[in-house]
Order: structure tokens, then C-alpha cells, then sequence
């Protein structure tokens, strides 16, 4: 429908060249009775955004998120996370995570995800699920600027991670980015 927010996402499967990558962003939308998220953003020096979905999964505590965050080589890449988790940040910094807390302006964030070129793995099957069913709110055929709240647990962390490093980049250096 013309109420769907994205539809320039293009599937990948092999990730960019080591020497073609500017920097490595990571986005995470946390929940409990929703899915938590952790999708991981390699942006590269042509300004191509990369987005792999890590983590999907509900129920997790924050002891659990910490536990699954371990499996993937973050390194002191930034990680976005949902700002209403203030809890869960800090956690996560005291686990040793250089944890930050997002812009979580909605329009203006899913304006700037339209504007890149950006790209989804396509193992990453709930997110390419969700970015099928990503509405604007409606009503009487007029598309209004509020976002349907279904199913956005995935986008929400790479909006958070892609608008928030743009708004205030995070450091040019990265981690080496191998994600198992």
C-alpha cells in the first residue's frame, strides 16, 4: 500500500570488504513481552548502510540480552539503544559495552533511513518481515505521519543506530566486525 514506510531495502548476502568499510554500528531495541533486537550496521565509505539482524528474540532478561551480546565480536563499536532503557545501558557499560542511548525522533529518523542507499541480509528474516508491514497510520485515505506500533522492534534498532550516529558519529575507528 502506499502507507508502507520503506521499500528500497535490497537484500544481501556477503558482507562488504574489510577495506571498504567506514565504520560498524550496532542498534538494540529492548523488550521483554516484545521481541529485544540487536542488528548490526556496517556503513561503508560510499555511504551504503549494511543491516544483520543478531539478536531477535523475547523474554530475554537483561542478564540474558548481556549473555547473547557476548556471542558477537562487538568489540567498543557504539551500540544505540532504545532510550527509554536507561537501566539496561547502564548495565550494559557495566558489562564492559560501549552502550549509548538514541535520538528517537521518529520522522526524522525514518526520513534519513529513506535517504541511504540500505541493505538487509537476507538471513535476517524477521526484520525483512517487519520492513513488509511498516505502515504509516491512516485515516480516511490520508496517510498521517504516525507509525502503525506492530511489529517495528528490528527497524526501531536500526533507526536508532544509523539516525543517532549520524546526528553525533561515533568515532571514524572500528573493531574488527566478524559477527560469529
Amino acid at each position: 500500500s502506499n502507507a508502507r514506510i520503506y521499500n528500497h531495502f535490497k537484500q544481501y548476502t556477503d558482507d562488504p570488504r574489510q577495506e571498504d568499510i567506514k565504520k560498524v554500528i550496532y542498534g538494540c531495541d529492548v523488550g521483554f513481552t516484545n521481541p529485544s533486537t540487536l542488528v548490526q550496521v556496517i556503513i561503508t565509505k560510499d555511504d551504503k548502510y549494511y543491516c544483520r539482524e543478531l539478536i531477535y528474540q523475547k523474554g530475554l532478561t537483561t542478564n540474558d540480552l548481556i549473555k547473547e551480546f557476548n556471542k558477537f565480536n562487538i568489540g567498543t563499536n557504539p551500540i544505540y539503544c532504545d532510550s527509554a532503557a536507561a537501566s539496561t545501558i547502564e548495565d550494559l557499560k557495566r558489562s564492559g559495552y560501549n552502550a549509548k542511548s538514541s535520538n528517537k525522533f521518529v520522522k526524522e529518523g525514518i526520513d534519513f533511513i529513506k535517504s541511504k542507499q540500505m541493505f538487509i541480509h537476507y538471513e535476517s528474516v524477521n526484520i525483512i518481515k517487519e520492513i513488509k508491514t511498516y505502515s504509516w497510520k491512516t485515516r480516511d485515505e490520508t496517510i498521517l505521519e504516525e507509525v502503525v506500533k506492530i511489529a517495528d522492534h528490528g527497524l526501531d534498532g536500526i533507526r536508532y543506530c544509523c539516525f543517532t550516529d549520524y546526528k553525533s558519529p561515533s568515532s571514524e575507528s572500528f573493531d574488527f566486525y566478524v559477527y560469529k
